[in-house]
C-alpha cells in the first residue's frame, strides 16, 4: 500500500496481490480477508471501482466465515465509499444506516451518507450529517474523512447561495491537501473548487486548484487526478474568455472519466463540457454533451446536476424532454448509439474521414470527432475498422 500511494501503483498492486495469493494457498482466511480489504485500497487509490468492488464482496465473504470484526467494518465502510462513487446510493446509504444504527464507525457512515444527500439535494439532512463526520474526523486527525466531509460541506455551502462559507470550505482543502501522500481523497475535493471558483470569478483560488492538482496528477499519475487536473485548466481557460481551450480541456476530462466508474463526477464532467463548447459555439456538441449529463444525473437522482443541465439546454433553445425523447426513440436499443451517431457510424464504415463527414452533414469537424469516440466506446472498439466490423455484425449499416 506504501508503494501504491507512494506513487509505485503497479508495484504496490504486485505485492498486495502476492501477499494474497499466499495466504490463500495456505487457507488463512482472516489474513486474505483483510488482504481483499486492502487491495481494494489500491485499486479505488487507482480509480478501479468496478474490481475494488469486487474485491471488497469477497473479502466480507471471508469475514463472516469467521469472527474478524475489525476487518469485517473496514470492508463495509470502504464498501460504503465504493457503492456512493459507483453511484449505486441506495445500498451505500443502507449500508451507511446500518452502521449508525449500530453504533459502528458511525462518523465515517455520516460522512459518506451525508455526501449522497448534498448529490440529492436533500441539503438539511447533508448539512447535519457532515458537520458530525467532519468534527471527529478533525478532531482524531482523519485526513481521509476531514477532507471528504469539507467538501461535502463546501457542496451544501455553495447549493444554499453561501458563497463565503463555500469558499472557507474550499480554502481549508487547499490549505490542508498536502499533510497526507494519499492524494486520492482530495482530487475530487480540489476539483470541485477549482470549478467553482473560476465560475465564480475567483481566478487565483482557481489556480492554485490547478496548481495542487498539477502535483497530485505528476504524483499518481491515476486518470481521476488526471481528468480533474484537465477540468481546472479548461475551468481557467473559460474564465479567460478561451473558449476554445477551454472546450479542448473539459472534453479530455469527459473522455478520461468514460474509463472510471464514477457517474456523478462524469455528470459534472459533461455538464461543464456542454457549458464551454456552447461558448465556443460549438451548439449541436454543447447539446450532446449536456443531455448526457441530464441522463446520468437523473439516473442517479443527483437533482442539482440534472436541473442546472436541464437550464444550459435551455439556454440554447432547446427542451431537454423533447431532445432527450427524440434520441431514445431513435436509439438503437442493443448497444445505445443516438441517431446522429448511427448517421455517423454508417460514413465510417465507407471510409469517410471526420472531415467529410462534417461537410456531408453540415456539422463541425470537433462534433464528428465527438460523435466518433462516443460510438467507439459504446461499441467497445479502439479503431474505425473494428467499429465498422462490430456494426457490420449487429446490422447497424443497413
Amino acid at each position: 500500500m506504501v508503494e501504491a500511494k507512494g506513487g509505485e501503483f503497479e508495484a504496490g498492486l504486485e505485492s498486495v496481490r502476492t501477499g494474497l495469493a499466499l495466504a490463500l494457498e495456505h487457507d488463512l482466511t482472516p489474513v486474505a480477508a483483510e488482504l481483499y480489504q486492502r487491495l481494494s485500497l489500491v485499486l479505488y487509490d487507482g480509480a478501479d471501482y468496478r474490481q475494488a468492488e469486487e474485491a471488497l464482496d469477497t473479502a466480507l465473504g471471508l469475514c463472516r466465515t469467521g469472527e474478524d470484526a475489525g476487518t469485517e467494518v473496514a470492508c463495509v465502510t470502504c464498501l460504503v465509499y465504493v457503492l456512493r462513487e459507483r453511484g449505486e446510493w441506495s445500498r451505500a446509504a443502507e449500508l451507511g444506516r446500518e452502521l449508525i444504527d449500530s453504533d459502528t464507525a458511525v462518523w465515517v457512515a455520516e460522512g459518506l451518507v451525508g455526501a449522497i444527500h448534498a448529490f440529492e439535494g436533500k441539503l438539511s439532512s447533508a448539512r447535519r450529517l457532515l458537520t458530525a463526520s467532519r468534527a471527529v474526523s478533525s478532531s482524531v486527525g482523519h485526513y481521509n474523512m476531514y477532507c471528504d466531509s469539507t467538501t461535502g460541506l463546501a457542496i451544501v455551502a455553495a447549493a444554499e447561495g453561501l458563497e463565503d462559507e463555500a469558499a472557507t470550505r474550499a480554502g481549508e482543502l487547499l490549505a490542508r491537501w498536502e499533510e497526507s501522500e494519499d492524494h486520492h481523497y482530495a482530487v475530487w475535493g480540489i476539483r470541485w473548487a477549482a470549478s467553482w471558483f473560476a465560475r465564480n470569478g475567483r481566478r487565483k483560488d482557481a489556480q492554485l486548484c490547478a496548481s495542487a492538482l498539477g502535483q497530485m496528477a505528476a504524483a499518481g499519475g491515476h486518470d481521476d487526478a488526471v481528468a480533474a487536473l484537465a477540468q481546472a485548466v479548461g475551468e481557467l481557460a473559460l474564465l479567460e474568455g478561451d473558449a476554445e481551450t477551454a472546450a479542448e480541456n473539459l472534453s479530455r476530462a469527459v473522455e478520461l472519466h468514460r474509463g472510471m466508474a464514477i457517474p456523478h463526477e462524469r455528470a459534472q464532467v459533461e455538464l461543464r463540457a456542454g457549458v464551454a463548447l456552447a461558448a465556443a459555439g460549438e451548439r449541436e456538441a454543447a447539446l450532446e454533451r449536456l443531455c448526457d449529463a441530464y441522463r446520468c444525473a437523473t439516473k442517479l437522482g443527483a437533482r442539482p446536476v440534472a436541473s442546472e443541465a436541464a437550464k444550459e439546454v435551455a439556454a440554447l433553445g432547446e427542451s431537454v424532454a423533447q431532445r432527450l425523447g427524440s434520441r431514445a426513440a431513435a436509439a438503437t436499443d442493443d448497444v445505445g448509439l443516438t441517431r446522429r451517431e448511427l448517421e455517423v457510424l454508417r460514413h465510417v464504415a465507407v471510409g469517410r474521414t471526420n472531415r467529410e463527414i462534417a461537410q456531408e452533414l453540415f456539422i463541425s469537424q470537433r462534433t464528428v470527432d465527438m460523435h466518433v469516440r462516443n460510438l467507439l466506446g459504446k461499441l467497445e472498439c479502439r479503431s474505425r475498422v473494428e467499429a465498422s466490423h462490430r456494426a457490420g455484425e449487429l446490422g447497424l449499416l443497413s
